[in-house]
């Protein structure tokens, strides 16, 4: 079984592996508050689009937009740079890597080049609503000032849509420019992993924002884990930080054009997430009773929660009708604890807000 707690540091395996800086034009010595950073590589259409998403924010502080081509550098420009010299910004900063990095790899070399304390995180192929940063910056203000433990992370909720869509996300986005910001966050900790059926986090893009320190500290995102790296840096960051996620979207989430649109990445992302639910349940004697009970209910509610089409196709463990009903009932006790959580830190949240405004 894997050691999810095993802490690595990831950045010192590709370190031999040089960004070249093809594209600046920024001047600007004042260090930004935050970086945007996109990870892509042989998408430049797309690129474009999650590029306009992010040129269109209006925000009073300093930031940053960092592109980093995982396309193996061979002197000449590529299709990818020729998409990001088309902008005429002085925030956009182009990288192209010497070799191809792995996946989790390229993310890590984007928080070692961000200049920013807080780094936002855009897949290639997804998009920031229109006031994304402006949210995203009272969203860590605010949760910066609460808890005993400092801010590692803030994953963005986002809207799914598939390209056939595209042209309606317009209409979708005034509707949710239209709602005031909502101070409703999920603490994302140790209770999910244990007693939910998801192991925490969240997607590391459409806004989700990570604390360029923390994400360091704890090594990075580690490619041993796969596709599920993601989920795993929330789970590490916890340990000595606060992680949230928001319940409105920042972003859109494009479906069809990334890997797990993939079945096996599908059934890799179900294995793991089942893998790293029983590691949890051999801690201590009352998880090991809990998973006991509760594993194999748990399974099946992952399966049906995250990806219903494959019900039926991916074997897991029958439940019996007892541990379905007891599962049900305890699933609905830790519902209403949470969301008892999420409305005391939003009243909290709001009060901060409004003393802060006075």
């Amino acid at each position: 079984m894997l050691d999810f707690d095993k802490q690595e540091n990831c950045f010192l395996k590709t370190e031999t592996v040089v960004s070249h800086l093809l594209y600046k034009r920024d001047t600007n010595t004042k260090i930004p508050f935050i970086t945007i950073f996109i990870p892509t590589y042989k998408r430049a259409e797309l690129l474009r689009q999650a590029i306009k998403s992010v040129l269109r924010q209006r925000v009073s502080f300093e930031w940053e937009l960092l592109v980093i081509d995982n396309e193996a550098y061979d002197g000449k420009p590529n299709a990818t740079e020729k998409a990001v010299r088309s902008f005429v910004c002085k925030h956009i900063y182009y990288y192209r890597n010497a070799s191809s990095l792995r996946v989790s790899d390229n993310f890590n070399r984007g928080f070692k080049l961000a200049k920013a304390p807080w780094v936002i995180m855009l897949h290639d192929d997804d998009l920031l609503i229109k006031n994304a940063l402006c949210k995203i910056e009272t969203a860590i203000n605010l949760l910066s000032s609460v808890g005993k433990k400092p801010l590692g992370a803030i994953g963005a909720a986002y809207y799914t849509f598939q390209q056939k869509d595209f042209r309606k996300l317009a209409k979708v986005e005034k509707d949710l420019l239209a709602k005031p910001m909502s101070f409703r966050f999920d603490p994302n900790d140790w209770f999910d992993c244990l007693f939910t059926s998801h192991p925490g986090g969240v997607l590391p893009s459409n806004g989700t924002a990570f604390n360029k320190k923390a994400v360091i500290e704890v090594g990075g995102f580690n490619d041993d884990f796969g596709i599920s790296a993601d989920l795993i840096l929330f789970y590490v960051l916890n340990k000595r930080y606060r992680t949230y996620i928001t319940r409105e979207p920042y972003g859109f989430y494009r479906l069809g054009n990334n890997s797990m649109s993939k079945t096996e990445n599908k059934i890799k992302t179900i294995q793991f997430c089942e893998d790293f639910r029983h590691y949890i349940f051999q801690k201590n004697i009352f998880t090991k009773i809990y998973g006991f009970c509760f594993g194999a209910f748990l399974d099946n509610l992952f399966l049906e929660r995250f990806f219903p089409e494959l019900k039926g196709v991916y074997p897991v463990p029958h439940v019996h009708k007892i541990q379905r009903i007891l599962g049900k009932f305890l699933s609905k006790k830790v519902s209403k604890l949470k969301n008892w959580k999420i409305k005391r830190l939003s009243k909290k949240l709001q009060r901060k807000k409004y003393e802060s405004n006075r």
